[in-house]
């Protein structure tokens, strides 16, 4: 199992950078879900738009390209995968933000992958939004706790490199150290001109 999440870790790392821009978003929750053989998963992808129209969402499972969990053209046309039809349930609500709620029962172990929605939005062209991703692992109990230390682990060091104000400091040391070699540089080079004028 630890090989399994080590492998599928440094995909969601990769997809956890969020499409974003001036037509729109795609929020996706949860990160991470540990579950068991049976158990049932609930996911959302909320889309927000800000210019233009939302013309289709995808659910996908890594890697891409892949086959649609599900497929949203509008609130009546709803398609879902035919390996998945008797297990997923996804519903689509309208309203200042888009949300799609996904239901996945009767987990499997072979269900453990990275799912994420990827969002058309038009706005003269159509631009892609793809969500940060969610995690899902389907292991037996005497795993869970040790996937969720080891995921919450690599989180916790990734949300902590991610933070605002961790990002600003390690900018501020660079510069800094950056403009300390610059004058080191330059009083360096002073100092020994000055020694070669008084040898002359």
């Amino acid at each position: 199992m630890a090989v399994l999440i080590l492998l599928y870790l440094p995909i969601l790392f990769f997809t956890m950078t969020t499409a974003e821009g001036p037509d729109g978003s795609v929020d996706q929750f949860p990160h991470v879900k540990l579950a068991k053989p049976g158990e049932s998963v609930t996911m959302k992808c909320k889309i927000t738009v800000r210019k233009g129209e939302i013309v289709g969402t995808h659910l996908k499972r890594n890697p891409p390209p892949s086959e649609d969990l599900c497929y949203f053209k509008s609130i009546d046309s709803i398609h879902v995968g035919d390996l998945y039809k008797d297990r997923l349930e996804c519903n689509k609500t309208i309203g200042d933000q888009n949300t799609i709620t996904i239901q996945l029962r009767n987990l499997q172990i072979s269900d453990t992958d990275v799912y994420y929605c990827i969002t058309g939005i038009k706005n003269i062209r159509v631009s892609e939004f793809s969500g940060k991703g969610t995690l899902l692992i389907v292991s037996e109990p005497d795993n869970q706790t040790y996937a969720a230390n080891y995921v919450e682990e690599k989180f916790c060091k990734v949300d902590y490199l991610k933070d605002p104000v961790m990002i600003t400091m390690i900018i501020f040391v660079v510069v800094l150290g950056i403009c300390v070699l610059v004058l080191l540089n330059s009083y360096v080079r002073k100092h020994y001109q000055y020694e070669q004028s008084l040898c002359i």
